[in-house]
């Protein structure tokens, strides 16, 4: 409760957040029934706001708890008409976003629901149509939330702030009013991947030259990759990637794929990911579309127990008083993990760009050793996956863990140091939003001409 408090002092600006991510957050199917005669609720420039729109996201926001001592329908209705003021003004600048940047972000998020609904069918049985319905249905909504986001971080893009600026934030919130902080953990890692043979090498390759054939014989690539492919995210779709540029792809990949033509299939390329073979489906200008086939070599028990004492023996030198080898040393000479080896094995917060971890941010797998350690201690060896889908081994460090407390300018200076940048950067957005009323051509319809906003202008 205590974080919602401290939201009048950012005035609304997680509100906006809320939105951009709640559109598609409560499958349609999922919510109640309500028969709505659509009208037009509001008019910002080209863009209108309709009353559906207020009404299903007043549904998904109470649906996830949230709730507001004010007119809630009031409330959405102010924060859509700042969407469509973004989305007039992106118009106006000629702000765009590529249709492979919308590709990537559409399959991003509908990937998320799948791993939350369990599979794609049930997914789909959620909203009553297929995947590929709902993307379509989705596109334009995801297409607009890019350009507000765009629009909005052209705004603020120059804005900075001042440690006097923090301080005086800080000092402005009432006590009872600061955000209660959850235990936090600093952790490192030493990382070990089981090593690849010869053997395991060869079998790939050779299945993959099979499959070559086969398609050189008659047989679709996309069978073959909806049957085979160990890619999840494009066996399903018969292999196909989308659109992409080079600089999207592994090297190795990019440099097979652009150099097909037709519909010719590749020699067995190796990637980062694994072993590929490769077909061509389109080119468009700068960005190629393709199907493949990835097949990852098996590790077997031997390479597993291999990595598996391998780590164990380096914790063990770590560990013992009489060798002066650090941690820190030690995954600079041993870990092989590319993300960490060079900054001490410390792991970073993706969701935050910190190296504090709440329980929540944390892999499950990381978590359940964690939790066991006090800093300083090292866990056991034990079995993981990267973002690969690799498996590897790993040890891990409790660097530090901070107790549940109440957010103070010593612990916690990078989180009032970013509520104080927003609130500053609020503060400018609601001067530019008072400056675009006097210029946009607005129109609130009733009921809603009765709202009491936030901002005043909305109204004319």
């Amino acid at each position: 409760m205590k974080i919602r408090k401290i939201s009048k002092y950012l005035k609304n600006n997680r509100l906006l957040l809320i939105f951009l991510f709640a559109i598609i957050s409560v499958p349609a199917a999922a919510q109640p029934e309500k028969k709505v005669i659509d009208q037009v609720a509001a008019v910002v420039g080209n863009n209108v706001v309709l009353l559906s729109d207020i009404e299903n996201q007043y549904i998904q926001l109470r649906a996830q708890g949230f709730f507001s001592d004010k007119d809630m329908k009031c409330e959405i209705l102010e924060e859509m008409l700042y969407q469509k003021l973004l989305l007039h003004q992106a118009d106006l600048d000629s702000v765009e976003i590529s249709p492979k940047e919308v590709e990537d972000n559409l399959n991003m998020r509908v990937d998320y629901y799948i791993k939350q609904a369990g599979d794609e069918s049930k997914l789909e049985l959620l909203y009553g149509k297929p995947i590929s319905e709902l993307k379509e249905d989705f596109r334009a909504v995801i297409k607009d939330q890019m350009l507000t986001e765009k629009m909005q971080s052209k705004i603020t893009a120059d804005i900075k702030i001042s440690p006097a600026e923090i301080r005086n934030f800080y000092d402005d919130i009432p006590k009872d009013s600061l955000p209660e902080i959850a235990e936090e953990y600093t952790i490192a890692q030493i990382v070990i991947y089981p090593k690849k043979t010869k053997e395991s090498i060869k079998a790939v390759k050779e299945k993959l030259e099979g499959f070559k054939k086969r398609i050189e014989d008659g047989t679709p690539f996309a069978s073959l990759a909806v049957l085979y492919s160990q890619d999840p995210g494009s066996a399903k779709n018969g292999g196909e990637v989308g659109l992409a540029g080079r600089g999207d792809l592994d090297p190795e990949f990019a440099a097979a794929a652009f150099n097909l033509t037709g519909n010719q299939v590749s020699r067995v390329v190796e990637s980062e990911f694994g072993f590929h073979i490769i077909q061509l489906i389109e080119k468009k200008g700068d960005l190629i579309n393709v199907r493949h086939i990835l097949i990852k070599p098996e590790i077997g028990n031997i390479e597993i127990k291999e990595a598996r004492a391998r780590l164990d023996s380096i914790r063990n030198i770590i560990m013992n008083p009489k060798d002066t080898l650090s941690f820190e040393k030690a995954v600079e000479y041993f870990s092989q993990d590319e993300d960490t080896k060079y900054n001490s094995g410390l792991l970073i917060n993706n969701q935050t760009n910190s190296i504090r971890f709440h329980s929540d941010e944390m892999e499950p797998d990381i978590l359940s050793r964690i939790s066991k350690l006090t800093p300083g201690q090292i866990s056991a060896p034990f079995e993981s996956t990267d973002k690969l889908g690799k498996t590897n081994f790993k040890i891990v460090k409790l660097i530090s863990k901070t107790e549940k407390h109440i957010a103070n300018l010593k612990d916690d200076y990078d989180l009032i140091q970013k509520l104080a940048l927003n609130s500053k950067k609020q503060d400018i957005i609601n001067e530019w939003i008072k400056r675009k009323q006097t210029e946009t051509f607005i129109r609130i319809n009733p009921p809603f001409d009765n709202c009491v906003f936030e901002l005043d202008g909305w109204i004319k």
